[in-house]
């Protein structure tokens, strides 16, 4: 896949010097982000021009992000940690009480979504792909970067004789479910049949197509209440994306119906909004105030259908709309970090040079990644994915979302997806 669209090099130049911010500016971003994790006290930040190792000479290069490549990798925590931006190699990433390379333009270049306004490539689905980017080059997706270099720099801080407190989460993982389909599952589960041993399975077939005819309960529904009994039971405070329109690239259900779904009004709502709501105001305001009307303690917190977000579309739709979490970003396609951090943050307007005013959660895991995207079926690949969920939340400070499909609570098409979601919420 070439990742960069053939462009006019001086009109691409010129566009991308317009929109790239000051070095003040960044250094003001990262403030604004650092300040989400940690308690810093402002002597610190006079002085961090003399905690890191400044390259602001190098703030050009962020116009040539195919050319872009890590200088350094340091170990941190079991983890090769990539740098962009240092005045020089480095054994250690804190010498003589300060980092050693540009903290600001670092983080900046991967948190702020800087990438994805450069490559203008976008898959079928209309997405950034996970192929175009840093992270897949250099083979750092599953590293929180960011994090890590908000760890060092708060250990510089401390070095300093600053106080720098890290903020605490209560909840190191969000649990969310992406309703989609509470009425297809007989139908996946005849196509699973008739790939899977079809003689043998012939009476689940007939009893599946009778269940359908006589209007029994569909086994996505079924997994649909068996998901919702699950996070009471464990008093986990989940989040359910709701649909509302019902058509072939959305959902299968009409909105009303799901009101009478017993243990929804344990969950907290929000919307998922339709596939061609990304690049639309108009069709995804219809759809917000569809959902407020049938769920009128819905809260404004988003997941795009699909993964589908453009940043320079979909992140203004979301500031109009007074939209105030947004789940939507991690990489349909590997499991991981999108934007390179472990923990909530914003990212930044280059058009009208400002942070935006919705919370971005980091979207580490997606059922379909495994399954769909990665082809793994197996046991071992979701007791991998569970070992790197529990490292994270051993070594950070942290809070990222992972989704689980009400769909996925069945044990045909999907099985052992329900035993990975116990073992994460126990």
């Amino acid at each position: 896949m070439n990742c960069f669209v053939k462009q006019s090099k001086t009109t691409c130049k010129n566009n991308m010097q317009e929109l790239l911010p000051s070095y003040s500016a960044m250094q003001s971003y990262f403030k604004d982000q650092f300040a989400l994790s940690y308690r810093v006290e402002e002597a610190a930040w006079n002085q961090l021009e003399e905690l890191h190792l400044s390259c602001e000479e190098s703030l050009p290069n962020f116009l040539q992000v195919e050319t872009l490549e890590p200088s350094v990798y340091f170990e941190y925590k079991g983890y090769q940690v990539p740098v962009f931006f240092t005045a020089a190699s480095f054994s250690q990433p804190i010498e003589s009480k300060i980092l050693q390379f540009d903290v600001v333009l670092n983080a900046f270049l991967l948190l702020s979504g800087w990438q994805e306004w450069v490559i203008a490539t976008k898959d079928k689905e209309g997405r950034f792909p996970f192929q175009c980017s840093l992270q897949h080059k250099f083979n750092f997706v599953e590293v929180p970067v960011v994090t890590i270099y908000f760890e060092l720099l708060a250990e510089a801080m401390r070095k300093a004789g600053f106080v720098c407190d890290p903020l605490p989460y209560s909840k190191p993982i969000i649990f969310t479910h992406d309703i989609d389909q509470v009425r297809s599952g007989w139908f996946e589960d005849i196509g699973f049949y008739l790939k899977n041993n079809p003689v043998k399975n012939s009476w689940k077939m007939l009893k599946t197509v009778l269940g359908k005819v006589l209007g029994s309960k569909d086994s996505y529904w079924n997994a649909f209440e068996e998901m919702l009994a699950l996070d009471q039971q464990h008093n986990t405070e989940a989040i359910s994306f709701l649909m509302t329109d019902k058509s072939h690239q959305d959902a299968d259900y009409q909105l009303k119906t799901l009101t009478k779904a017993s243990g929804l009004d344990g969950q907290i709502i929000g919307l998922h909004p339709g596939y061609f709501t990304y690049n639309d105001a108009n069709n995804f305001k219809r759809q917000l105030e569809e959902l407020e009307q049938h769920f009128p303690e819905a809260k404004r917190i988003v997941r795009q259908h699909f993964l589908k977000y453009d940043v320079r579309v979909t992140n203004q739709i979301h500031e109009e709309l007074a939209i105030t979490e947004d789940y939507s970003l991690g990489f349909a396609e590997r499991y991981g970090f999108r934007n390179s951090i472990a923990t909530p943050f914003y990212l930044y307007r280059f058009d009208q040079k400002r942070v935006s005013t919705v919370l971005e959660v980091p979207l580490y895991f997606m059922d379909g990644t495994l399954f769909h995207y990665m082809k793994d079926r197996s046991w071992k690949g979701k007791q991998e994915v569970i070992q790197k969920i529990e490292k994270l939340t051993q070594d950070f400070n942290c809070q990222f979302s992972v989704l689980f499909h009400n769909s996925v609570f069945t044990e045909n098409k999907y099985k052992g997806f329900k035993k990975m979601y116990e073992e994460l919420i126990f």
